[in-house]
């Protein structure tokens, strides 16, 4: 049984010659390599954009549409006194307000058109002149 072994072996322990196969085998290994790199960065900047849109629609956007919006002040009770506001053709909610607010009907123009906002009549308000209690 010994002598099966004998002499030398065809293989010396040494690395293989550069062979073409060898090389493409290793060409493949490195294009794969940045093949993964690549679907890596993809995947990353992917992710990066879709939490910025969702940090943008929830920031921005979400409160555009929920009901809970802040509180705006405005003057408590009926009112006292009275004064005669002039509404214009083509005003709109912001500039009524604005107008209301400087004749101190309401405290701000921010609490009429909340107010305006509320109410399913506002957009029926016609141009003329109109007798309204202060405060």
């Amino acid at each position: 049984m010994s002598d099966l072994f004998l002499g030398q072996p065809e293989h010396s322990g040494a690395p293989a010659a550069d062979t073409r196969s060898s090389r493409r085998a290793t060409d493949r290994r490195l294009r794969r390599r940045r093949r993964h790199r690549r679907g890596g960065i993809a995947l990353a900047l992917t992710v990066l954009l879709l939490v910025g849109a969702g940090y943008v629609v929830w920031s921005y956007v979400v409160p555009m549409f929920s009901g809970s919006q802040r509180a705006v002040a405005d003057y408590p009770g009926p009112g006292q006194g009275e004064v005669r506001v002039i509404i214009k053709a083509g005003d709109t909610g912001g500039t009524i307000g604005s107008t209301l607010a400087a004749d101190g009907v309401v405290a701000s123009t921010g609490a009429f058109t909340r107010a305006a906002l509320d109410n399913p009549q506002a957009p029926s308000i016609q141009p003329g002149t109109y007798t309204l209690q202060l405060r």
